[in-house]
């Protein structure tokens, strides 16, 4: 998963790109806003006409966790760890080319 913040950080807004996951998902980018929830943060997308809290993140014992969820699947959701080598070869132009050459939003919809 790749995850770009999108303008000044008071904005809020992020692209988030899924990828390697077995879901209608994978291979998609769409954009999130960044809330306030309790002791860290949520992404949320609007997803079939509903808020949809797609990765929270929380810290917990003075480490950061994150996880992620997605539509129709059931469970805890899936943590997620950073990885710099991969952080690093992120191209944002590119991330962000390839979401607007998809097409607004068009993964929130299913």
């Amino acid at each position: 998963m790749s995850i770009l913040r999108l303008g000044p950080e008071r904005d809020r807004t992020f692209l988030v790109k899924f990828e390697g996951i077995d879901h209608s998902w994978s291979g998609r980018i769409m954009r999130m806003k960044q809330v306030n929830a309790g002791t860290g943060h949520d992404l949320v997308v609007d997803h079939k006409g509903r808020e949809f809290h797609a990765i929270i993140e929380r810290e917990v014992w003075g480490y950061k966790q994150v996880q992620v969820y997605l539509p129709s699947t059931k469970g805890d959701g899936v943590y997620l760890s950073y990885n710099e080598k991969l952080s690093k070869e992120l191209r944002p132009d590119s991330l962000l080319d390839e979401y607007l050459r998809q097409g607004k939003d068009q993964t929130t919809k299913e």
